[in-house]
């Protein structure tokens, strides 16, 4: 069962939509579903909000502020404000009929999971996490997608544009491409999308790039145990190395759990066999710290 919601974060209205269990008695244990660089809540999530919800839970999908249907700034992707976005679901979810407020917990995909790992570690209302390839750390994350001296163009570029901005108060737009640097199975997927969905063709501002070097969720991974943390990875992931879930689970203590999709490239974890391979993974660790 469906309906459409809306929540409040940092005094903006977040277009969402709740899932919830048929003919399954709450409280339910309630997840926060946190999408992915410059998704809306259309794109992706709903095949794994139904998936939670056949297993038990209400499952909140929503739109990042200036993405969507939310308000904000258009295409203002930062991730400290992303971060506020989902605590604010959290908070919607703990205070939501049928939903039990004890019980929650994030599940997060690509750039949404890392936003979820700081979550996990700032606000103890999320008893367990899943974080789907993920980055930790968002400076390697960008200097992995470049030749070095690419890498200290954008820096450079990040720099110039930060003194211009704070004089003038306007900020440079740019092609998404020009932050994430796509690899071809990445750009046949957002070629894919933007048939079915033109809310994906987007401009962001330079400052995300500036924003992102500066995100390090790694960091919070100590603060998350004893609340419970898994970190799926991709074999093929061309986009975030596998490497990054491999070194996050390294730096987590207990519980915690690791799964790698042999076989898979970055955007295929979204559908088929492959969906439901790691969302099986997925659902019973949650059932086992949530349930």
């Amino acid at each position: 069962m469906t309906k459409d919601v809306v929540f409040y974060s940092d005094g903006l209205k977040l277009a969402a939509v709740l899932y919830t269990p048929e003919g399954a008695p709450g409280p339910w244990p309630g997840i926060v579903v946190c999408q992915g660089f410059g998704s809306t809540k259309e794109i992706n999530l709903p095949a794994i909000a139904e998936r939670l919800a056949a297993g038990g839970y209400a499952a909140l999908i929503f739109d990042y502020r200036g993405f969507g249907n939310s308000e904000g700034t258009r295409w203002r992707l930062i991730p400290e404000e992303q971060v506020n976005d989902i605590r604010a679901g959290l908070s919607f979810l703990e205070g939501e009929e049928g939903v039990d407020p004890k019980r929650l917990g994030l599940l997060g995909v690509s750039y949404g999971g890392s936003n979820a790992i700081q979550v996990a570690g700032l606000d103890e209302r999320a008893r367990a996490t899943v974080a789907a390839v993920a980055f930790g750390d968002g400076e390697r994350w960008m200097r992995g997608m470049r030749r070095l001296w690419e890498f200290w163009q954008l820096r450079d570029r990040v720099r110039k544009e930060r003194v211009q901005r704070a004089r003038s108060g306007e900020p440079e737009i740019v092609d998404p491409g020009e932050i994430l640097v796509r690899d071809p199975e990445s750009a046949r997927w957002q070629a894919e999308v933007v048939k079915k969905f033109p809310s994906r063709v987007f401009k962001l501002p330079l400052e995300t790039a500036e924003k992102i070097i500066e995100f390090h969720p790694e960091r919070f991974i100590p603060l998350i145990a004893p609340r419970a943390l898994m970190l799926m990875t991709a074999s093929l992931d061309a986009i975030v190395d596998p490497e990054e879930s491999r070194r996050m689970y390294r730096l987590a203590d207990e519980p915690k759990a690791f799964y790698e999709l042999e076989g898979v490239e970055h955007h295929a974890i979204y559908v088929g066999e492959a969906l439901d391979r790691w969302m099986a993974e997925a659902t019973g660790f949650l059932d086992l710290n949530l349930k």
